[in-house]
């Protein structure tokens, strides 16, 4: 009986996982990138940084101060 080698097996084996993180980090990028957009459409505005910068509309800055976690 002959024994099969099994090198090229193995080698497809970490091709394909190195493609399936690639695959779901960019399915992931994608996700968030979708996610963002319609929390914004639904608030009305871009995510707040934590600088205090809001981006009320397109071109338009809302600079806040906050202190202490004070609202």
């Amino acid at each position: 009986m002959k024994e099969k080698h099994i090198v090229g097996n193995e080698s497809k084996g970490i091709y394909y996982s190195e493609l399936e993180e690639y695959a779901r980090g960019k399915v992931r990028e994608y996700l968030q990138d979708l996610l963002e957009e319609e929390v914004s459409e639904l608030l009305g505005r871009e995510k707040a940084s934590a600088s205090g910068v809001f981006w009320n509309s397109p071109g338009i800055v809302t600079v806040t101060a906050r202190r202490g976690g004070s609202r």
